[in-house]
């Protein structure tokens, strides 16, 4: 396990650490394929999902599933697939058909960032025997600051 931080002082650098993560994933697989995204709301999570989609190859722009849970992406030698959970926070009662959909996902093996992992009430960190990254968002006392730490999990 490897955990690191750094505080992006604006929006545009909290997009831009996406890009670098979701580009040294792409370069750099054994890294891990499953990103997991922790942190309050407005905290910069989809921002930085657009970022790491751009990273990874992806021609159309990341933005957070609408009406489903999971967003799929078109990215150079697969997919890409983007996962959001806040509406779980106001439907528990559909933990049990997300958690089907997300093992679907972990099971194809494609690139999975998934943003408010913790609303699940089985981590997703333990449906996993690979490698993964778990990142922290957390609002600094200035507007724009946010700290964020990487965590790599290595199995």
């Amino acid at each position: 396990m490897h955990l690191s931080s750094f505080v992006s002082t604006s929006p545009e650098n909290t997009k831009r650490a996406g890009f670098l993560l979701g580009d040294r994933i792409f370069k750099k697989p054994e890294w891990g394929k499953y990103i997991f995204l922790f942190g309050d709301l407005g905290t910069g999570k989809t921002l930085f999902a657009k970022g790491f989609f751009e990273g990874l190859g992806g021609k159309e722009t990341a933005k957070s599933p609408s009406f489903t849970y999971f967003q799929e992406y078109t990215i150079p030698g697969g997919k890409g697939i983007h996962g959001d959970l806040f509406r779980l926070k106001d439907a528990p009662k559909n933990q049990d058909t997300v958690l089907e959909e997300l093992q679907e996902h972990l099971s194809r093996g494609n690139i999975l960032l998934l943003e408010w992992a913790d609303l699940l009430s089985s981590q997703p960190s333990s449906l996993l025997s690979e490698n993964y990254v778990s990142i922290y968002f957390e609002r600094r006392k200035k507007k724009n600051e946010r700290k964020i730490s990487t965590q790599f999990i290595n199995h």
